[in-house]
């Protein structure tokens, strides 16, 4: 423990050293800024300091961005207001969509505070502090114990954490590892469980050019639409109440009307999902690994040290494949079909309720009770049977294709070992069962089940519960697999990350795992092949050349109108003569980031993040610097569509866009 900590120690030493930057690469925790080269920063344009975009104490522009849960968020004004993507947004507006009037399709445009409604199921997390605790949680293992011990060892002490963090407070808190788990970070947040839809525009707008434009450039769509935090009167987070009050953010972002030029710095605050730039075993990673184990050999000591590390992860990845499709079919079995989740919840919730608080799973606390509860309730909202049937189905049919070694018992047992067409007849049957022997499609079965003692439930004979308690008894013994895998990995990954940092002399940044990150670059086309050369910026014009008129590039009259007036306002680019829609940047983002604001130099907002273009698919794995992009809707075609064809001039007034 003592080597282990050392190294460690070693480690943070390390990590002192300011970086060298690599080209617009990295995803910068938000609390390791002055890792960054400020002197280049300024030069390409940055004005703020470090201090100005996140000091620590509620200061900066960083205090500005919110978690929206798989999304990101920024504050445009002092009373809440929150401009992220439309598709971000689209989750809300279909919950809220009605056959009188579909959201999804004709946007939402509220003329007062009073006609904004709750946003079902949305949460806004805003950033309060970040406390090293990596001590605190490699404090619970040592190294006598097994790999399954050690996973659990660490979970146990990271729910004390959150649960210490949060007792008394009126907060939610997250304990996440960086570095492949070579240290931990406690993240305290403020959350608005109020948030309500302010403005979006319609799908000919928010999602111009639908999936066939998807990860494409040239790319004309406006993705954008605007929430709201509300929080109880006097200031508390609080559940929808019609008595809340929109929040008072301490930090808000100005929207910019100025031009945004090729070459100008650009930087983008959000929460990036997951990337997997230190994965092992991808053709370059293998040549990385290659380079990396030639090092290795240069010196007895690292060899001695490190040099175990690679071939162990190899080998816990290829035991893995053992059992890796039939775990893939299960989760996604349980995650697709939305009966079988309300009753996997169930039985999950009915099991943990009967132990100490700080025994249960995680998620299944009771810090975690009233989400649990909206997940059931809001399954009504998206819940068609024919639909959720064909989704198992689908997955029932996969079962069955599955190799001999990672047959799924009860789905077999089920199936009483049929193959072929007869299998299709057997699973036909066992869907008529299952959905005709349930009382799971109401919301009120699910929530008065929600309160049954273990016992009661699986006295019930409910169809579906019965399906997943079965289910759930090989469920877990992946799990257990899972997390075997994931102690040694946890024991094995920070010695190779400990390896890479000093191999690269410091100059690493960890992946992303859904903490604020700062990404910086330029306003940049690229040339993705021999004679091939694209412009960082489109116009309104292109947007009416796309247009067909059937969807998806069904283009407003309204916005074909304004087109042929030229009335542009103070929305147009005087460089284009026409108004921007959509510009590149070579900021480095992934899942996550969409609705991150892309700010220029001073701070001010440009516009909001909402793809990357095709060549930079790989990018979660590998970043390319000439010709990795974000995909960005310019702020000037966010406002001229709030004014020009919406008349939100509420919202204008109240980010005082001049």
């Amino acid at each position: 423990m003592r080597a282990r900590l050392n190294a460690l120690l070693c480690a943070a030493i390390i990590m002192a050293v300011p970086a060298m930057l690599v080209a617009d690469e990295g995803m910068w925790p938000i609390d390791n800024l002055d890792r960054l080269s400020w002197n280049d920063l300024r030069a390409m344009g940055l004005q703020l300091s470090s201090k100005q975009i996140y000091d620590g104490k509620g200061g900066g522009v960083a205090y500005a961005i919110v978690s929206l849960g798989g999304g990101t968020g920024s504050f445009v004004s002092p009373n809440g207001l929150i401009l992220t993507n439309h598709h971000v947004a689209f989750g809300a507006l279909q919950r809220t969509s009605t056959a009188e009037h579909n959201y999804t399709v004709d946007g939402f445009n509220a003329a007062s505070y009073e006609e904004e409604v709750p946003a079902p199921g949305y949460r806004a997390s805003v950033l309060l502090s970040i406390e090293d605790v990596t001590r605190k949680v490699l404090s619970a293992v040592n190294d006598s114990m097994g790999d399954l011990e050690r996973f659990n060892a660490i979970e146990k002490r990271i729910k004390e954490i959150v649960k210490y963090g949060e007792e008394g407070r009126d907060v939610e808190c997250r304990v996440v590892s960086f570095f492949e788990g070579m240290q931990y970070k406690l993240f305290t947040y403020f959350v608005s469980k109020d948030v309500r839809i302010v403005y979006a525009p319609p799908a000919s707008i928010g999602n111009y050019g639908g999936d066939i434009d998807n990860w494409m450039w040239p790319r004309h769509t406006g993705d954008f639409s605007f929430l709201r935090a509300y929080v109880a009167p006097d200031g508390k987070s609080a559940e929808y109440a019609k008595e809340n009050v929109p929040y008072r953010p301490a930090v808000h972002l100005a929207m910019s009307t100025k031009s945004v030029k090729e070459n100008d710095f650009t930087m983008i605050i959000g929460y990036p999902g997951r990337t997997g730039r230190y994965a092992t075993s991808l053709e370059k990673k293998r040549n990385t690994e290659q380079a990396f184990s030639k090092w290795l050999e240069m010196s007895p000591d690292m060899k001695k040290k490190y040099g175990d590390v690679l071939p162990a992860i190899g080998s816990l990845y290829e035991e893995q494949k053992g059992y890796r499709d039939k775990n893939m079919i299960v989760g996604q079995m349980n995650f697709g079909c939305q009966m079988l989740r309300a009753a996997g919840t169930l039985d999950h919730w009915t099991e943990e309720k009967t132990k100490s608080d700080i025994e249960r799973k995680p998620g299944y606390q009771d810090r975690d009770v009233p989400r649990l509860k909206q997940s059931l309730r809001m399954i009504q909202m998206s819940y068609d049977p024919q639909v959720d049937r064909r989704v198992l189905r689908y997955f029932l049919m996969r079962a069955i294709e599955l190799p001999e070694n990672q047959r799924i018992e009860t789905v077999d047992a089920a199936l009483e070992g049929a193959k072929g067409p007869e299998a299709e007849k057997k699973i036909d049957a066992l869907l008529d069962k299952l959905y005709a022997g349930t009382k799971l499609g109401s919301p009120e079965e699910r929530l008065r089940m929600f309160d049954l003692s273990r016992e009661d439930l699986l006295k019930a004979g409910d169809s579906f519960v019965d399906f997943a308690v079965k289910l759930d008894k090989e469920a877990k013994a992946l799990e257990d697999r899972d997390k075997t895998m994931q102690g040694a990995l946890q024991r094995l990954s920070p010695r190779l990350m400990e390896a890479f940092i000093l191999w690269k002399g410091g100059n690493l940044y960890p992946d992303a795992n859904g903490t604020m990150r700062l990404t910086y670059g330029t306003a940049k086309g690229y040339n993705p092949r021999d004679a091939v050369s694209y412009r960082y910026m489109t116009s309104l014009a292109g947007v009416v050349e796309k247009n067909t008129g059937e969807d998806p590039f069904d283009c407003p009259k309204e916005l074909l109108a304004l087109h042929e007036s030229l009335d542009f306002g103070a929305y147009e680019d005087a460089a284009l003569g026409d108004v921007p829609v959509d510009f590149l940047s070579t900021c480095d983002i992934t899942g996550g980031n969409s609705g991150s604001p892309i700010m220029n130099g001073k701070g001010e907002c440009i516009g909001a993040a909402f793809d990357g273009n095709y060549e930079s698919i790989s990018s979660d794995y590998l970043f390319i610097k000439e010709t990795t992009r974000s995909i960005n809707v310019d702020s000037r075609y966010i406002l001229f569509i709030m004014d020009k064809m919406s008349g939100a001039k509420r919202l204008l007034d109240e980010m005082k866009v001049r």
